[in-house]
């Protein structure tokens, strides 16, 4: 399998050029996508917080719950590498995404309409194990739709516009609107109201979005153990691929501190749970909103390696501030003869970070997708996803083991953590990049695969 992938090549093929030389049904393809994931963000962005509270109602300790996440997650590894070995391969003539995602949200569905009846650890198990394996089967599929109907010089601007842009305020509505209802109404009525929108937002996209006529000679193969193995060997087969997921699942967990900022606010800034949202968290939505275009253009213009570069730069911005905040905020009064506080120096580095983040993300997700063809991109993004799940794991549970016998209990060790882990993701994507232009032999075709 050769990592030197001619997109443009592909995208002027026979079968598929009038597709991508089809401007209006391209605008119409990225007005309806984004349309539907405006809908399914706004209804599904708050249900983790929803199924977290529930299961707390239904007097389900601290480890019961952490049990139910931790199996959920041991599944979802095997899960996504099922699933993208079928999409891959799938030949209705719907598309070969759309089928999975319309199967996951009517599971979704099913799970969050029953999950307010659920009062026992297995019930609760069970619908959430639901749940979640179905969110992941669409998150294998759906967002390989922004590239499979877009020509690649437009993949970072339509990622950063659907996925950063859109996902992030339909997140922040949903925080801000459908959480309430559960005050102001019900646990049932938000819990109805988010599988009713997630219904609405799917049959938009399956109604209007019409995918390439990409097929491949293979057909799906509906063994899971074999298909399991099968993608894993096709993704590992090549040891050359090692180093690149294995820089993805770094540029990825350097992340990391978006996971602990909540708890370092609190615990270490003794911030209640409205200042944290109110004063922080809130803040980084908008951020993304403010920030999504710039994300998705620095990618498609100044390309992988540099995007990573600048994103590097605001990891250590973002770690310089928050390490320790108060630290920082003594530092930073004193330079500028004005007091300021703490919590202003933490939102500063979640604000730079979340940014820096996202951009290392976007830049490196396109870094992986661009080294393979396009009908084998979910099998290989689930080999890289699994790595990326896999350190994820480790890298939490390492993480929350110094934060407490060695840091005193400081979350801000995170982003000392994430400057550690983007530094080697990016340093080993450079080494991936150089080992590309040097066996291309420095052809401009193959040259435009890190750009």
């Amino acid at each position: 399998m050769s990592n030197h992938i001619d997109h443009e090549l592909i995208e002027n093929l026979p079968h598929l050029k009038p597709y991508y030389d089809d401007k209006r049904l391209f605008r119409k393809n990225v007005f309806w996508i984004i349309v539907s994931n405006a809908l399914f963000t706004f209804g599904f962005g708050a249900t983790a917080s929803l199924l977290a509270m529930h299961m707390a109602n239904a007097k389900l300790g601290a480890s019961e719950i952490s049990s139910i996440f931790a199996i959920a997650g041991w599944l979802g590894i095997p899960t996504i590498l099922y699933v993208s070995n079928l999409t891959d391969k799938w030949q209705w003539k719907c598309g070969r995404r759309l089928p999975f995602v319309v199967i996951a949200v009517v599971t979704s569905v099913v799970a969050l309409v029953l999950f307010p009846y659920s009062t026992t650890f297995f019930t609760c198990l069970i619908l959430y194990l639901m749940f979640n394996l179905a969110a992941l089967t669409r998150s294998s599929t759906y967002p390989l739709l922004n590239n499979d109907i877009s020509k690649k010089k437009y993949w970072g601007r339509i990622t950063g516009i659907n996925d950063l842009l859109i996902g992030s305020v339909g997140g922040w509505l949903s925080i801000i609107i459908l959480l309430p209802l559960v005050n102001s109404h019900s646990e049932k009525t938000a819990f109805w109201f988010s599988a009713s929108i997630i219904s609405v937002a799917t049959i938009l996209l399956f109604v209007f979005i019409k995918e390439p006529p990409i097929q491949t000679e293979e057909k799906p193969n509906f063994n899971p153990v074999s298909v399991i193995w099968g993608t894993l060997k096709f993704g590992f087969s090549d040891m050359k691929n090692v180093p690149l997921f294995l820089a993805y699942a770094l540029c990825m967990n350097a992340g990391i501190p978006g996971t602990f900022i909540a708890l370092q606010a609190k615990v270490n800034l003794h911030m209640t749970e409205g200042q944290v949202g109110t004063h922080i968290l809130q803040y980084g939505l908008l951020m993304m909103v403010a920030t999504s275009f710039f994300i998705g253009w620095s990618v498609d213009k100044l390309g992988t390696v540099k995007s990573l570069v600048i994103a590097y730069i605001g990891v250590i911005a973002a770690a310089s501030l928050g390490i320790n905040p108060t630290a920082s905020a003594e530092f930073i009064s004193q330079w500028i003869g004005c007091r300021v506080a703490p919590v202003y120096t933490l939102a500063g580095a979640y604000l730079i970070g979340i940014t820096s983040y996202s951009l290392m993300g976007t830049a490196a997700s396109i870094f992986v997708m661009a080294s393979v063809q396009r009908e084998q991109f979910a099998r290989f993004c689930a080999c890289s996803g699994s790595v990326n799940l896999f350190t994820q794991s480790f890298v939490m549970l390492f993480i929350g083991f110094l934060v407490s016998h060695v840091f005193g209990g400081n979350y801000g060790f995170a982003f000392l953590a994430s400057a550690v882990l983007g530094l080697m993701g990016s340093i080993l994507f450079f080494v991936v990049n150089r080992h590309r232009l040097h066996s291309a032999g420095g052809t401009k075709n193959q040259t435009q695969i890190s750009e």
